[in-house]
């Protein structure tokens, strides 16, 4: 099982990547070619579309994904069931999003925007059913690979699609017919790999998934509107779209962390919920204590690397127009790092079976943030709204950490471990803000940077002959 989860996420993180090349290949791309006022407006519509997503990618499919992990019969009944719910309920958002349209670009004080908004609307529905396919029956099957496949393919769809048509001249509709063709590409290969995996009979009570997928869906609102929200509540407070663009670049760089490590929390909730089921405790504060460690071991240097250079990181992908993002990227990157850390253990806390846990600590996370972004934003501007979510990420991580420690009574990562990462970020860090350097030098010193962090880990024998055998035997299954 541990090689499972293992192989699981090397398949996602496959995936993830593309996901991650997709995402700034599309942002640093618009940035460029339309410019930080029109890069402005897509930041806006995007934390609508991740709004979407959040809705609908989350409650229902992860459901969907701990059922079918836990269950040995009644695979059919569930496929059934949860894409009737799952279709009714995109139907339902989507219809909000139209018929509600012209309060939203009103409340934004742009009228230009009722169009996007309802093809928005549209959007709904193929986003929620690719999302059922993929993070529900894909992922509750445990077809990490087949998972991996359909992500791939609509990453590059998406990149090709709207790069066509935004240099065809279509700008921000470029962008958004580009993301709808792509995703309802991506269903009929899902389907492909699913046809024959859902024949097993058997009950399954719709009130079980409802009843497990409404505090996840809630959840996973509450999450996006605490991290990606932002540009949104800028543009209610007044704020031009040119100082959203600068904190939508900064925004998107930062994610760099959260976008590669999401696989993770993917591959661990229904490998906890598997384990719960059959009552192995000792296999549970493994899974925590090694998907913990592998989590700082690798994004810590990722995000002091990323703060202590983020003027240089903007300037080089954005060029100097953007230099303003620079102090903003500093702060998200390290609120980005942690609410990586807050996924991972929320997963664990909702293949425990306790999503309630998770939907009180997002909701606490949100009425902070908002709290915070409307005293900060007057204040600091742009930079007001990344400091509420830096107090904010630290607030989830302390509560999740609390939980866990009291339900599962294991520390998440030993003494030892956590001080020799401390000291290699250090050096790391000392490395950073000693060596000044901008282009294509910047990268090379990312480089020399992680390569000297991962050597000092394997001097003080943090990473051994046992993890070097895990990532090969990880990379061998994963080819």
């Amino acid at each position: 099982m541990k090689k499972k989860l293992a192989s699981g996420t090397a398949y996602l993180i496959i995936a993830q990547f593309l996901a991650v090349l997709a995402n700034y290949s599309i942002n640093i791309g618009i940035g460029r070619i339309l410019g930080s006022e029109i890069y402005g407006i897509f930041g806006v519509l995007m934390s609508l579309y991740l709004l979407n997503t959040s809705f609908l990618n989350t409650g229902i499919p992860r459901s969907v994904s701990k059922f079918i992990a836990e269950s040995k019969n009644g695979l059919k009944n569930i496929f059934v069931k949860s894409f009737r719910l799952q279709l009714y309920s995109s139907l339902s958002f989507g219809f909000i999003y139209i018929i509600f349209s012209k309060l939203i670009a009103k409340a934004l004080k742009d009228s230009s925007l009722t169009y996007y908004i309802i093809f928005m609307g549209i959007m709904v529905v193929p986003i929620a059913i690719r999302s059922l396919y993929t993070n529900g029956y894909l992922n509750g099957l445990r077809m990490f690979a087949e998972q991996s496949i359909v992500k791939s393919v609509h990453h590059i769809l998406r990149v090709g699609l709207v790069f066509l048509f935004v240099l065809m001249g279509f700008k921000i509709w470029g962008i958004l017919v580009g993301y709808f063709i792509s995703v309802t590409l991506t269903i009929w290969l899902s389907h492909y790999y699913l046809k024959d995996k859902m024949k097993s009979t058997g009950e399954f009570k719709n009130k079980k998934l409802i009843n497990f997928s409404i505090p996840i869906t809630l959840t996973a609102i509450n999450f996006t509107i605490i991290k990606n929200a932002n540009p949104f509540i800028l543009k209610l407070l007044g704020i031009d779209y040119s100082l959203i663009g600068f904190y939508t670049a900064a925004a998107a760089l930062s994610n760099v962390s959260f976008l590669i490590f999401q696989p993770l929390s993917l591959t661990l909730m229904p490998s906890i919920s598997k384990a719960i089921s059959e009552k192995n405790n000792k296999l549970i504060q493994k899974y925590i204590r090694q998907s913990t460690r592998y989590l700082l071991l690798l994004i810590t240097p990722i995000m002091i690397i990323v703060a202590t250079t983020a003027d240089e990181l903007v300037t080089f992908f954005y060029t100097s127009s953007f230099v303003s993002a620079g102090a903003i990227l500093s702060i998200l990157i390290i609120s980005t790092t942690c609410f990586s850390i807050f996924r991972v253990f929320a997963s664990i806390i909702n293949g425990a079976g306790k999503p309630n846990i998770d939907l009180i600590i997002t909701t606490i996370g949100v009425f902070l943030s908002l709290t915070l972004t409307l005293i900060f934003v007057p204040i600091y501007g742009a930079i007001g709204a990344a400091i509420s979510l830096l107090i904010t990420a630290i607030l989830s991580v302390l509560l999740s950490l609390i939980y866990i420690y009291k339900r599962f009574r294991t520390v998440i990562i030993t003494a030892k471990s956590f001080i020799r990462i401390v000291i290699s970020s250090f050096i790391i860090y000392i490395m950073a803000t000693r060596t000044i350097s901008s282009g294509w030098k910047l990268l090379i010193h990312y480089g020399v940077w992680l390569i000297t962090y991962f050597l000092i880990l394997i001097i003080l024998n943090e990473i051994t002959i046992k993890d070097l055998k895990l990532v090969k035997s990880i990379l061998k299954k994963s080819s």
